[in-house]
């Protein structure tokens, strides 16, 4: 498959993103806590320090709003063909099933990427409208480097939930199994056993912050769960393609 043609499919994904309100409230649901939070501090004049609002934020977001938002925008981008009954137009298409996997796989990253961006425009814009507390550029950088280093980890989990959501064709079991690794997270955060959660990694750069974290540990996760769920999904695609 050459650069182009694959450009060219993650376009049209995009595309089709673009014509639809689902991704756009998924989008705006990434950032409504965050929104709100900003708001009640706005209303009951509460001025946390920068630290203690940027950790409430990301919490939130990284541990439990996220893996929700993200496991619905991965079941709507991969399941949306068979919801509207047009599988088996996408997959008359003279590419192959693996080729097609990819370039949704990608615009599921964008899309992420995104929301990231987004997150952190919010957050800091409302700190610095909001808080009494001078923004250092070292605090400002420390966080987005970790923001950088969580959206990569993101990454890294999107493999292994797509390969459930195809098992399932189904958006109410994929929403399912966005609440479930939200517990599967709150089990881990209150255990103390976060570093070998993969549905906290995400989350771990925010952490290590505050706690330490073995980062080697969380690299060596994130690679064998990126590793094993292309590989799972690859082996659906082509049994896909066997059909």
């Amino acid at each position: 498959m050459g650069v182009a043609k694959l450009f060219n499919l993650v376009y049209s994904e995009i595309l089709k993103l673009k014509k639809s309100s689902t991704v756009l409230y998924l989008v705006l649901g990434s950032i409504a806590f965050s929104i709100f939070f900003i708001l009640l501090m706005f209303i009951t004049r509460n001025k946390p320090s920068w630290k203690n609002y940027a950790n409430n934020q990301e919490d939130v977001m990284f541990m439990a709003v996220g893996i929700i938002i993200f496991t619905l925008l991965s079941s709507y981008i991969f399941l949306r063909e068979y919801s509207d009954n047009t599988i088996r137009i996408l997959y008359s298409y003279p590419v192959s099933k693996i080729s097609i996997f990819i370039s949704k796989i990608l615009a599921i990253y964008i899309i992420i990427t995104l929301v990231y961006i987004l997150h952190f425009i919010v957050v800091f814009t409302g700190g610095i409208l909001i808080l009494k507390e001078p923004l250092s550029a070292k605090f400002f950088l420390v966080h987005l480097d970790s923001y950088i280093f969580s959206v990569i980890l993101q990454f890294s989990i999107i493999p292994i939930l797509v390969f459930f959501i195809n098992i399932s064709k189904n958006s109410v079991v994929s929403a399912l199994l966005g609440v479930s690794a939200l517990g599967i997270n709150f089990y881990a955060y209150v255990t103390h056993k976060y570093e070998y959660c993969p549905f906290m990694l995400p989350y771990m750069p925010f952490m290590k912050l505050y706690k330490p974290i073995c980062i080697t540990t969380t690299i060596e996760l994130a690679l064998g769960v990126f590793g094993f769920g292309v590989i799972l999904c690859v082996f659906q695609s082509l049994k896909v393609e066997k059909i």
